[in-house]
């Protein structure tokens, strides 16, 4: 068959299963009610509909992209039936983001013509709601070799997108892409192993229909039950979320996950089920399912230790990164895991040991019995576990240096970021060092100076050197790394500035971004960086205004001549995470309270769970003079659904409690 199935006359009015289904039912529905409110268990005019919003953070891809996908998209769709036309409207603009999940599958599966499927489609990665993007991202991956020309974005979604599971997503989807097959469409919505129908039973779902009418729409689908071979019995009752989370279909289970942040869960059962969520395939369930974990309060550490004995190599892996959450408590059963079968499980349990940081310094012995794992990854994830214990991990630095000397090239440079970690008590390592810096590779060089500084400043000209690396270097990672090296020496690297001055010139994005980066993390001491910083909030590149302008909010009250561009920037800037950089600077520098500083405290009620992260660590940076936002704050860290949200505003609130710094 052609892959232009919306284009033969045959095909012209065909609809996938799915449609073709929910059309026979939408005859038999109230007057005045249409097929979205079918979808939602809602009906117009009678009850109110049922929306799933989704945590938002908005898209990485840039407005002018999606307005020259836009033109396109309203091209490819004057000459499409008007039911695909409905189709893609529904995708791109309904309120329930459960709804556009389901279109976003009927159009990679059905009869849409694949170049007005795969624009529309394009289109939802733009989108900013993560859900849209990350069934936009799955549909793309659906199609296969058809969907190349959504490669640029699907790899932008995967480099920059802020939202913990989307960059997975959009690997898989480039993963599929990439295999260059071709698949026949229309397909079923119902995968091929999928299960005949059944009769419906609460926790036994076996139908997409069957699961639908589950989600809510009991008392619409009830009348038509007989005709869809339903048993009408079945379907008086509406079962609990939870018990559907465990069904066969793996579209039921990613719609059911993207309801997850908004239950409560306050029974054993009830745990069991998010429990096993973290054991899904797909990321966006077993994500769902560790954010609700983490924000949970009360003795839930047992049962997740218990699910580290799970036959489910994913369930033990994403069980040991919600430990990880947990502190120095989690710190054994993760030690333990570190025997794991799975390559991954233990580079799991090596992972979440890090994020427990300095409290897991009772780890460190197994952690270097790990770095002789036979997995190069698990060896990765077992240095930077130590570097991130840091002085506690005194002990590994013997095995440290052997990782330096000896092991993989892409090894090495981890090795030596954990003993510029570990710091003064890895003297031993200084000869080791000081030859990686002579022979080793671009990344390993850079970090083995930046050690030497931690370790010992005397040891050689540090700073020279990167300096030098970033200007001399013709490849475009040796100036990267050198920027992020200075960027971590801090205020010791201020006789760099000049040469990242320069850097900020560059015709080159990732190193214009790189040199402001590095002047922010100098912060105060790059006070003769303000003109050209002070020029550089025109970048065309967002990413760069917003890293610009936290670089000028870290110089402070030296950067005054950045204010009038700044309250200039702060009127009109469309983005708004630019914007509370924006206002981030103009409060850190001028000390006053002010519009900008109400913006960011009115920006912690935001819908969007990153514009209230973002909002929350600025008011953090600003510090003491942002008080009068430590109402919101205190309840963002008891009551936001969000762990990362949580943590950021107790780690704000702390900054805005402690006392002023001189300088």
């Amino acid at each position: 068959m052609g892959i232009h199935g919306g284009g033969s006359g045959g095909g012209k009015y065909m609809f996938n299963k799915v449609l073709a289904i929910l059309i026979i039912l939408a005859a038999g529905y109230p007057k005045g009610c249409d097929i979205s409110d079918f979808l939602r268990g809602g009906r117009t005019g009678d009850k109110p509909v049922r929306v799933v919003e989704g945590q938002y953070g908005q898209s990485p891809i840039s407005k002018s992209t999606k307005r020259k996908l836009q033109k396109k998209l309203d091209k490819l769709i004057n000459k499409a039936p008007s039911n695909y036309e409905e189709m893609i409207n529904k995708f791109l603009g309904d309120e329930d983001a459960f709804l556009r999940m389901v279109y976003a599958e009927m159009i990679a599966g059905g009869n849409v013509d694949v170049d007005l499927a795969v624009t529309a489609l394009m289109l939802g990665l733009c989108d900013d709601n993560d859900l849209i993007r990350k069934s936009s991202a799955d549909a793309l991956g659906m199609l296969g070799g058809y969907a190349k020309p959504a490669l640029p974005l699907l790899k932008e979604i995967a480099l920059h997108d802020e939202v913990e599971y989307l960059p997975k997503a959009a690997n898989e989807a480039i993963k599929n892409i990439e295999k260059g097959e071709y698949p026949e469409r229309p397909w079923s919505w119902v995968s091929p192993d999928y299960p005949p129908p059944m009769k419906l039973k609460k926790g036994n779902i076996d139908d997409p229909f069957e699961s639908l009418a589950e989600a809510g729409l009991i008392e619409v689908i009830s009348p038509h039950a007989t005709s869809l071979g339903i048993d009408p019995d079945a379907v008086t009752v509406e079962p609990e979320l939870l018990s559907r989370l465990g069904c066969p279909n793996a579209t039921e289970r990613k719609l059911m996950g993207a309801k997850l942040a908004t239950i409560d869960i306050d029974a054993e059962d009830e745990l069991t089920a998010i429990i096993n969520a973290l054991g899904d395939k797909d990321a966006l369930v077993s994500y769902r399912a560790s954010q609700v974990l983490r924000g949970m309060s009360g003795d839930i550490a047992g049962p997740l230790v218990e699910a580290l004995g799970s036959d489910n190599e994913t369930l033990r892996q994403n069980a040991a990164r919600v430990l990880g959450h947990f502190g120095a408590d989690a710190t054994w059963p993760l030690i333990n895991l570190l025997q794991d079968e799975s390559p991954n499980t233990r580079a799991a349990a090596a992972m979440a040991l890090g994020k427990i940081g300095a409290e897991a310094k009772h780890a460190v012995p197994a952690l270097i019995d790990t770095l002789a794992d036979p997995e190069k990854n698990v060896r990765a994830e077992a240095i930077r576990a130590l570097g991130c214990i840091g002085p506690g991990a005194k002990y590994a630095v013997p095995a440290l240096i052997e990782k330096l000397d000896k092991d993989e090239s892409d090894i090495r440079p981890l090795a030596a970021s954990a003993l510029a970690a570990i710091g003064p008590d890895a003297k031993d390592a200084v000869n080791t060092l000081r030859k990686e810096v002579s022979y080793g590779g671009s990344e390993t060089r850079v970090n083995s100076v930046k050690a030497l500084y931690f370790i010992d400043p005397d040891a050689m000209d540090c700073v020279d050197f990167l300096a030098e690396e970033f200007t001399g270097a013709f490849q475009l990672t040796r100036n990267l790394y050198a920027a992020y090296a200075l960027r971590d020496i801090g205020p010791g690297a201020a006789k760099a500035v000049p040469v990242l001055v320069k850097g900020l010139k560059s015709q080159m994005y990732e190193t214009r971004w790189a040199a402001a980066d590095a002047l922010e993390g100098i912060g105060r001491r790059a006070a003769k960086a303000v003109p050209e910083l002070t020029d550089s909030l025109k970048d065309k590149d967002y990413w760069m205004r917003k890293k610009v302008a936290w670089a000028l909010g870290n110089i402070g009250p030296k950067a005054k001549d950045a204010l009038p561009a700044l309250n200039e920037m702060f009127q009109s800037e469309n983005r708004i995470e630019v914007r509370i950089a924006v206002a981030y600077a103009i409060a850190k520098i001028s000390g006053n309270k002010g519009d900008a500083l109400s913006f960011l405290i009115d920006s912690l009620d935001d819908e969007d769970w990153l514009v209230r992260a973002y909002a929350a660590e600025a008011l953090g940076e600003i510090g003491p003079i942002a008080a009068e936002g430590l109402d919101k704050l205190r309840v963002l860290a008891s009551g936001d659904p969000f762990d990362e949200i949580r943590n950021t505003a107790l780690e704000a609130i702390e900054k805005i409690e402690a006392p002023a710094m001189e300088d």
